[in-house]
């Protein structure tokens, strides 16, 4: 036999360093979910070196279980977290918002029919981007103030 064929001895010094390896895996593998997913793609490779470290192959599908139980629950926290934010803030600006809106439409209501019937027909029908709290000029003319001022004034 050749001596490039014949396989070389290990030495001493690697087997132990490969040891120090497999033990730093052991333990890392538990903190560190990617390093987990990388030594258990290795370890799904080879069949003689996955039944020869086992108990480093449940280890890191341990560590991937528990990597995206995490993951699920800070999601759950996360979604229940907007959701109170949402409830607290948003909900109560946009409801405050809608009876403002509503509470403009019940105060146009609640003028006189002849104030109404005074408004031009374009103006109704087109509604303002912004109203303004004083009633037009020309309402307030045709509208008495109060009615003993309508009657002082008629006589």
């Amino acid at each position: 036999m050749s001596p490039e064929k014949r396989p070389r001895p290990r030495r001493p010094s690697v087997i132990a360093e490969e040891e120090k390896a497999w033990v730093e895996f052991y333990q890392r593998v538990r903190e560190d979910p990617t390093l987990a997913q990388e030594v258990l793609a290795q370890l799904e490779r080879d069949a003689e070196m996955k039944s020869a470290h086992l108990a480093l192959y449940l280890s890191c599908k341990e560590s991937l279980r528990r990597a995206h139980a995490r993951q699920e629950r800070n999601e759950r926290i996360g979604a229940f977290v907007r959701w109170l934010l949402h409830s607290l803030f948003v909900l109560p600006w946009q409801q405050l918002r809608r009876v403002a809106s509503t509470t403009g439409d019940i105060a146009v209501e609640a003028l006189p029919v002849a104030a109404l019937a005074a408004v031009p027909a374009a103006q109704a029908s087109a509604t303002p981007a912004r109203r303004s709290r004083k009633p037009p000029s020309d309402v307030l003319a045709i509208v008495p103030a109060s009615p003993e001022k309508a009657t002082s004034a008629s006589t």
